[in-house]
C-alpha cells in the first residue's frame, strides 16, 4: 500500500513498514543517541572517579599526617623527659 501499512493474509493491517527515509532517520537518531550516551557516561564516570580519588587521597593524607605528627610528638616528649630526668 502506498501509505506504508502492511496487510497480512487476513486482509487487516498487521503493522507499519518503514519507508527508506524513516529507516535512515531512525539510524541517524540511534547513532546520535549512542554518541550522546557515551559522552554522558564518560563525563559521569570521570566525575565519580575524581571524587572517589579525592576522598581516598584526603583520607590517606590525613592518616599519614596524623601518624607523622604522633611520631614527632612522641619523639619530642621522650627527649624532653630524658632531659628532665
Amino acid at each position: 500500500m502506498s501509505d506504508g501499512t502492511v496487510v497480512n493474509s487476513r486482509g487487516d493491517e498487521g503493522g507499519f513498514r518503514f519507508h527508506g527515509w524513516q529507516s535512515a532517520n531512525q539510524s541517524a537518531n540511534q547513532s546520535a543517541n549512542r554518541s550522546a550516551n557515551q559522552s554522558a557516561n564518560q563525563s559521569a564516570n570521570q566525575s565519580a572517579n575524581q571524587n572517589a580519588n579525592q576522598i581516598a587521597n584526603q583520607s590517606a593524607n590525613q592518616s599519614a599526617n596524623q601518624n607523622a605528627n604522633q611520631s614527632a610528638n612522641q619523639s619530642v616528649n621522650q627527649s624532653a623527659n630524658q632531659s628532665a630526668n
